[in-house]
């Protein structure tokens, strides 16, 4: 019988699950306002807590996720 592998190293602070729920709702127009914004919206709508540097750097590493802010003006 095959047994799964786990991968060594430690758990994601934001699970795959987590970030594709994050891409679908940054498809909306409105966007988040700041990356503040997006940890608030993970903890209220998916009880994930990650911090500032985690979803700032998962931005950098991920073009899909972008903080959307109004235009000036």
């Amino acid at each position: 019988m095959l047994k799964t592998k786990v991968p060594p190293g430690r758990a994601r602070k934001i699970p795959t699950w987590a970030e594709q729920a994050l891409a679908k709702r940054l498809q909306e127009p409105q966007g988040f306002e700041s990356y503040g914004a997006i940890q608030q919206w993970l903890n209220t709508n998916l009880g994930i807590t990650a911090p500032y540097k985690t979803v700032h750097k998962k931005r950098a590493l991920s073009p899909g996720i972008v903080a959307k802010s109004a235009a000036p003006g």
